[in-house]
């Protein structure tokens, strides 16, 4: 036996070694990978940006044009929320937890290299020089021909998506992540003294209106000075951040209402009826946050968080969540009753359903699955049983309910049933709800997948395009996470 051939021979039993035993779970989502790294980046603008694209078309994995795409407000997506030949990297949150989760699961280093990369480009790259703030969220892009911010009719910075890699963040670009967390605090409060807010700044001027005080933005803005103080010695900049901790926290802990504890949905004078509005998946979403900035903090600071959180926790299981028998959950309620009903919008053209729907969601609304998942995060961090409880409640409804077979859904929403059933499973051991998961694949699988393309399509029915919007990433990362579970027994906590 030759060297060469020796050589050869090790190469590939290493190989062997390293591989994982593949599922048709694993080999879609390096499949839909691997299409991102070739096709979704470095091809457009000088120079090219290694920022992966939002919006492609499948066939060929060029960019579609705003001129060239449906209109998609039928199905819950608004066309000023579309990012057209453009990077939104928090919509795309879901590939980057995929390209980490992939370099683990395979050992091919390829895939964490290229989330590292372009995340570290758009921080250093891509804020804006007045107010140090990201082009990204639910209105903003980064457009890859020309490499500038790019929106389609507000230029509003509004972090509307759940982002995991703070840590990833500030440990790649600590500097511009300050910066941007720093420009959170000087641009993205409306009122200082008063801690009033929108959740909408515009990119380059900064905060300019009040009264969408939502109660999530309480948390984003402590989890993200929270990381920023961890990460910076600078004594002024540490003092500012632990102050406007303090003051957001403080606001949040004044508003809660006197009888039932709950934080509203807005503040600001003139808004009474945002005051009065309860928004459960919201106070879930702050209490999580609130939770992930605890080792972070300050103590006195840790003790007002962990009043926020338990206060949450004590509304949650004051309310009503007896599931109905369509699998409604309370979407929307009253403050001071925490009854279900639209009172920031009710009776107006605005008004929007105030119960969750397992599959179909519509703006504004949320699926059963959806609520299930921020309440799992919730025992995650708390162990609280009663959020066990509400959880497999949930996911006991999905194992004898079928996505409707005439509705155009949403990656997103398969997504959410295989997360859910996954959790199910680590909670109670019970190997329906995993076998259950396998099957939510192969109904994703046939209706957002094909031999045409490993790109998920946007909607499950007319429409032929890739776009991370409607939550075709998140999908690809749960079929890796069913992988994962297949192969040891149980599900890996997200």
């Amino acid at each position: 036996m030759n060297a060469q051939h020796n050589t050869d021979l090790e190469e590939q039993v290493a190989a062997s070694i390293a591989a994982p035993e593949s599922t048709p779970w694993l080999d879609a989502a390096q499949a839909y990978a691997d299409v991102m790294l070739t096709q979704g980046r470095g091809r457009w603008g000088d120079p090219p940006s290694p920022l992966f694209a939002s919006i492609l078309r499948r066939n060929d994995y060029e960019l579609l044009r705003e001129n060239d795409a449906p209109n998609l407000s039928a199905y819950g997506i608004r066309c000023n929320d579309r990012t057209y030949c453009s990077a939104n990297v928090a919509v795309d949150g879901g590939l980057y937890e995929l390209l980490y989760a992939l370099s683990e699961v395979t050992g091919d280093a390829r895939y964490g290299q290229a989330a590292d990369e372009a995340l570290k480009w758009f921080l250093e790259n891509c804020r804006s020089k007045r107010t140090n703030l990201l082009p990204w969220g639910e209105h903003l892009g980064w457009e890859l021909r020309e490499n500038r911010v790019y929106w389609l009719r507000f230029d509003y910075h509004e972090l509307e998506h759940d982002w995991s890699l703070w840590d990833r963040l500030f440990a790649l670009a600590p500097a511009a992540a300050i910066a941007y967390a720093e420009g959170m605090w000087d641009h993205g409060i409306t009122d200082h003294e008063n801690v009033l807010f929108s959740r909408h700044t515009r990119f380059d001027h900064g905060a300019f209106e009040v009264g969408y005080e939502f109660p999530r933005y309480y948390g984003h803005f402590v989890l993200i000075w929270a990381h920023a103080i961890s990460h910076t010695d600078d004594d002024a900049l540490l003092k500012k951040l632990e102050e406007a901790c303090r003051r957001v926290l403080q606001a949040a802990l004044d508003r809660r209402h006197p009888l039932t504890g709950a934080v509203p949905a807005g503040w600001g004078q003139g808004f009474e009826n945002s005051r009065n509005t309860y928004w459960p998946g919201n106070n879930l979403t702050m209490a999580t946050e609130l939770q992930e900035a605890l080792p972070m903090l300050p103590e006195s600071l840790a003790a007002m968080a962990r009043e926020l959180i338990a206060s949450v926790d004590e509304v949650i299981f004051k309310q009503n969540n007896e599931l109905r028998q369509d699998g409604g959950w309370m979407v929307r309620g009253a403050l001071d009753t925490l009854q279900p009903g639209d009172v920031r919008w009710g009776g107006t053209r605005r008004q929007r359903p105030y119960m969750s729907t397992l599959w179909g969601a519509a703006y504004g609304t949320s699926t059963t699955s959806a609520l299930a998942l921020q309440m799992a995060s919730r025992y995650e961090h708390s162990r609280d049983r009663r959020y066990a409880k509400l959880v497999t409640d949930a996911a006991k409804l999905y194992l004898v309910h079928e996505p409707d077979a005439a509705a155009v859904l949403h990656p997103q929403a398969l997504a959410n049933a295989i997360d859910l059933m996954l959790i199910a499973h680590r909670i109670t051991g019970d190997a329906s709800f995993i076998e259950r998961a396998e099957y939510f694949a192969r109904i994703a699988k046939e209706l957002f997948l094909d031999d045409a393309s490993h790109l998920p399509r946007v909607l499950s029915r007319q429409y032929d395009h890739y776009e991370s919007i409607s939550g075709g990433p998140d999908l690809m990362r749960s079929l890796l996470d069913l992988h994962q579970a297949l192969r040891s027994g149980s599900g890996t906590d997200r």
